[in-house]
């Protein structure tokens, strides 16, 4: 992920998102109980959006200079999904 560089990996929010991605895949990678793994990814999924777009991304915001927010900005211009 971009904003990682900026914060630095052993930034505890950094190392927080990490872990969360890790939880993720291992739901994914279920091969027991998917309804519950299927439950539990719609938790965790949620929970991590908002803790990127609340907390992640406004802390980068703070710490990055303009140029590494322009860059940023011009990297996910140019994503198409």
């Amino acid at each position: 992920m971009v904003v990682f560089p900026i914060l630095g990996k052993n930034h505890p929010l950094v190392k927080k998102a990490i872990s969360e991605y890790k939880r993720l895949i291992r739901l994914f990678e279920a091969k027991k109980d998917i309804a519950k793994s299927l439950s539990l990814i719609e938790e965790e999924l949620e929970k991590h959006i908002r803790f990127e777009e609340r907390i992640l991304f406004h802390e980068k915001e703070q710490v990055a200079s303009k140029k590494e927010i322009k860059f940023i900005k011009m990297k996910f211009m140019k994503t198409t999904f």
